[in-house]
């Protein structure tokens, strides 16, 4: 029999085995020590709950998780919140424990990143180390809270804590910008988000805006100005905060910051009053700004010529610029509204195999000089099946061939061949784009051609040029 002292230790001994262990008393291999003897490490889709070590192929299994500037508040809120209503086991810490076990060092989750367990949208693998080793274990945190609790007294010290990290960042941190955003949320400004209907209805900036970016902000800002006839001059222009003063003079000021070291940028103060006159030779005013103003206008007139365009600019935007802003401006124009010529030529293999996937047995060459860093198109051929069939079908062994320059941002030359049908009408047969008009891409074009459209001994083509 057990005396009461023995039970009540056997007890004790049961109690401990139950609890989960402490962080400290967590000694994990790393990744980089894991995958030394032999483990490997395969992303699953399933939630945390599919986390699984298979020892018979020394396979572990992880779920694929996502990590971007917003992750670690994420997982912090989520662990805090866990804890306080969680009845049974704490699964998501359980899960940031494991995550700071095995990854020690950058080359940890390097591994983890290139095996796809750690899909990376932050700047290096450093960052995503320093996220998970930032992680406290919710059993540190109940150490330190005491019988508190995090929802007792604590709470409230970290809300204050919070709220004096919100306005730290004001550049100066004086009193007067502290009261300016705290003004703003007694009035009901603080979480107003600009939007699209905003910008239509031209609403002016007020203390406790917010923005989705930082990009965002400075867009509104430049064009908020720029309507106004003022100028600015940018005393800060940093990730995390943004404050700018009149150019011309006066007294006012803007300064912005993000929020909670988030993506999000709000408004923190605005100080004096412009007194400065309404400027037409404003900096703000850059071809990329004055390009967005006039691209609808752009859009229904792309041939205006440049000197009534300037005009049109001065009337409607405010502004004067030179000749070469205003090129700038409707090149930059026409490129938002057709799509960056660059990109439509990255584009051109998903081009050909769209139309090859669409029209079969049409034919789709591409001639690159890869020699060039990056590669450089030199020529490219086109053959569409319907015209080649109704040369064959319908139309006479006669064919006429051209070539034309081609006048866009990239010149080069354009090859064609055409033929004619019963009713002589011109029917298109194929084109192709060369670097220049010569024997050399003549032969190469007619190579292509007669292979898709028989040989001139077996059809008796005749060929018509100038």
């Amino acid at each position: 029999m057990l005396n009461d002292n023995d039970e009540e230790k056997k007890d004790d001994d049961k109690e401990e085995e139950d609890k989960p262990p402490l962080m400290e008393e967590i000694t994990i291999p790393s990744v980089t020590e894991l995958v030394e003897v032999g483990v490997q490490f395969l992303p699953t889709k399933g939630g945390i709950t599919s986390i699984d070590f298979d020892k018979e192929s020394r396979t572990f299994h992880i779920p694929i998780i996502n990590l971007d500037e917003n992750s670690e508040v994420v997982l912090r809120n989520l662990v805090a919140y866990e804890a306080c209503s969680a009845s049974g086991p704490l699964v998501l810490t359980r899960y940031t424990e494991l995550m700071n076990g095995i990854i020690d060092t950058e080359n940890d989750a390097k591994l983890l990143c290139e095996r796809r367990i750690i899909i990376n949208h932050l700047k290096n693998e450093k960052e995503v180390t320093g996220l998970w080793n930032g992680m406290n274990s919710i059993e540190e945190r109940e150490r330190d809270e005491g019988e508190k609790g995090i929802w007792g007294e604590s709470r409230e010290v970290q809300r204050r804590a919070n709220e004096e990290e919100w306005y730290s960042d004001v550049e100066e941190e004086n009193e007067d910008d502290l009261d300016a955003l705290r003004g703003s949320d007694e009035e009901g400004e603080r979480y107003a988000v600009w939007n699209d209907d905003m910008e239509k209805r031209g609403v002016d900036l007020f203390v406790g805006l917010q923005f989705a970016t930082r990009k965002k902000y400075k867009e509104v800002l430049k064009d908020w100005v720029v309507r106004r006839g003022w100028d600015l001059k940018f005393l800060k222009s940093e990730r995390d905060k943004v404050t700018a003063i009149c150019k011309n003079g006066c007294d006012w000021r803007i300064h912005a910051s993000s929020v909670m070291k988030t993506s999000s940028y709000q408004i923190k103060s605005i100080k004096g009053k412009h007194i400065c006159n309404h400027r037409t030779d404003n900096m703000q005013a850059d071809y990329k700004y004055i390009g967005k103003r006039i691209q609808h206008f752009i859009k229904d007139n792309p041939n205006e010529g440049l000197e009534s365009l300037k005009n049109k600019i001065r009337r409607d935007v405010q502004v004067e610029c030179s000749m070469h802003k205003v090129y700038r401006a409707k090149r930059y124009a026409l490129e938002l509204l057709r799509g960056d010529v660059k990109e439509q030529y990255n584009r051109l293999y998903d081009y050909c195999a769209t139309v090859v996937k669409h029209n079969p047995n049409s034919s789709m060459v591409l001639k690159v000089d890869r020699s060039l860093t990056p590669p450089v198109l030199e020529r490219m051929y086109c053959c569409l099946s319907g015209c080649k069939e109704g040369l064959l079908d319908g139309c006479r062994p006669i064919i006429g061939l051209d070539g034309c320059f081609l006048k866009g941002l990239y010149k080069g030359q354009l090859l064609t061949a055409v033929g004619r049908d019963g009713n002589d009408n011109l029917v298109p047969i194929a084109y192709a784009m060369v670097e220049v008009e010569k024997f050399d891409t003549w032969e190469w074009f007619l190579n292509l051609l007669l292979r898709d459209i028989g040989s001139h001994e077996d059809r008796g083509w005749a060929f018509l040029s100038d």
